[in-house]
């Protein structure tokens, strides 16, 4: 087996290990690889392919590296989550909900609810969700 083989093997396990791993860095280092392996295939020295792989490597780090965090910023949707879509609707109260518990339905769902303005809501009254703070959906007046 000739060094390029083992080069190319070696930027495909970089490969591999980078898809299991966030930040792009191994992807760094299989590109340096691939250089090495075209080092290797016109015939340069170890020396020159290890050389080959630490600059390509370094190349890569301080050039694509940013280019792709950038990207992938640019490209965040930061799709909400189903309880962010909770935010702004209407609730029900099921049981008295003031400032320290109480019981809403939104959605057809039941959430354990806390009211924010300092009010106490009564059972059947209607309130709008401003916030989810973990599991529970703090509330306010309809008016408000």
């Amino acid at each position: 087996m000739e060094n390029w083989h083992l080069w190319i093997i070696t930027a495909v396990i970089f490969g591999i290990i980078e898809m299991l791993t966030p930040g792009f860095v191994v992807l760094c280092f299989a590109l340096g690889a691939v250089l090495a392996a075209l080092a290797a295939g016109l015939g340069f020295s170890l020396t020159v392919q290890v050389a080959g792989f630490a600059v390509g490597t370094f190349i890569a780090f301080l050039s694509i590296r940013p280019i792709v965090m950038r990207w992938l910023e640019d490209n965040d949707s930061a799709q909400p989550t189903n309880i962010d879509r909770l935010i702004g609707m209407t609730a029900l109260v099921l049981q008295v909900t003031d400032e320290y518990s109480g019981l809403v339905s939104v959605g057809g769902e039941e959430w354990s609810a806390r009211a924010i303005d300092g009010q106490s809501y009564k059972k059947g009254e209607r309130v709008r969700v401003v916030r989810i703070d973990g599991n529970k959906v703090l509330v306010q007046g309809m008016e408000a």
